[in-house]
């Protein structure tokens, strides 16, 4: 889906061109709001929902929900954190192989 938003809307201005475009101006505007409410009140909301249903199926009460809840939060940052440090090292390493290969490639001319 984001591959093909990018094709049609190449400017960088991402889902909020995208709604622009089909919605209009005004109604983009409002996309940094909403993805702020997103993450604000949805993904604690979402992990709270994830705790309650791990409290359904062992037991435990009110802390297993709330620990549950926090293992999830921490295990989606931690692999967030994980992935953006991948992504950029694999960048560094293909950037860096890309100006050897470049430099070795004048050195053999």
């Amino acid at each position: 889906m984001f591959t093909d938003m990018v094709r049609l809307i190449p400017d960088g201005s991402g889902i909020e061109g995208f709604i622009a475009r089909g919605l209009g101006s005004h109604i983009a505007a409002t996309v940094p709001l909403l993805f702020l409410s997103v993450v604000v009140l949805g993904i604690p909301a979402g992990v709270l929902v994830a705790g309650e249903y791990l409290r359904s199926a062992i037991g435990g009460g009110m802390v297993v929900q709330l620990v549950g809840a926090l293992a999830i939060l921490v295990v989606a940052i931690t692999t967030n954190l994980v992935g953006a440090a991948m992504r950029r090292m694999s960048r560094q390493a293909l950037q860096s192989r890309g100006v050897r290969d470049s430099v070795q490639g004048q050195e053999h001319h």
